[in-house]
């Protein structure tokens, strides 16, 4: 007897042909928004990884109620992709578009980790792509889906992309961290942080 799971392609292939899922082939393709609505909370994270396999030239923004929705939608998201595209060479990773968690009125700025992930969902975002076989699928909550960020104009007039071999003046490269908003500091503790 084995132990082994069924066949993933085969899986995937015989819920294609099942009855709840031929209305959302018909229209999945031509909607700009798809609410789901009546899916039990352990089943939407894996339906959120079929539409995406089914629609994957599309980005697809995953909104959630909560951050802990989020959070378990998320790293559920990343089992399920990782077991449908294990044949493929899609990337598996979901990416995390977390809420400034801080209110307009404080004087603070918001966590490393949250700005870290926000500008790394947006740097992918703006190298899609058009026509591209494998599209983002970003998981974010309401609040953050809301809040205002980097037009793609202005985040690619502060990418800086060194390749192997490069040379380049480290004053130069300190004082264009610094426009960027770097904190000198004596050692670098966390992100956001350069040292000379």
């Amino acid at each position: 007897m084995s132990l082994d799971l069924p066949g993933t392609a085969a899986s995937f292939t015989d819920l294609c042909d099942s009855p709840a899922f031929k209305p959302l082939l018909k229209v999945g393709g031509q909607v700009e928004s798809l609410s789901i609505n009546d899916v039990s909370p352990g089943g939407d994270a894996f339906l959120i990884a079929v539409i995406s396999q089914l629609f994957s030239a599309q980005t697809i923004m995953v909104v959630c109620p909560t951050v802990q929705i989020q959070e378990k939608v998320h790293q559920e998201l990343k089992t399920w992709l990782l077991r449908l595209t294990k044949s493929s060479l899609q990337s598996s990773d979901p990416q995390y578009f977390p809420a400034w968690d801080i209110l307009p009125h404080e004087s603070r700025l918001p966590h490393a980790d949250v700005l870290s992930e926000r500008l790394e969902t947006l740097i992918h975002l703006s190298k899609t792509t058009k026509g591209s076989t494998s599209s983002p699928l970003v998981v974010t909550n309401g609040i953050g889906f809301l809040q205002r960020t980097f037009t793609s104009e202005e985040l690619k007039k502060r990418f800086r992309s060194f390749t192997l071999g490069d040379r380049i003046d480290p004053l130069d490269l300190i004082e264009w961290l610094e426009d960027q908003a770097y904190e000198p500091e004596a050692q670098v503790t966390q992100k956001g942080e350069i040292a000379l």
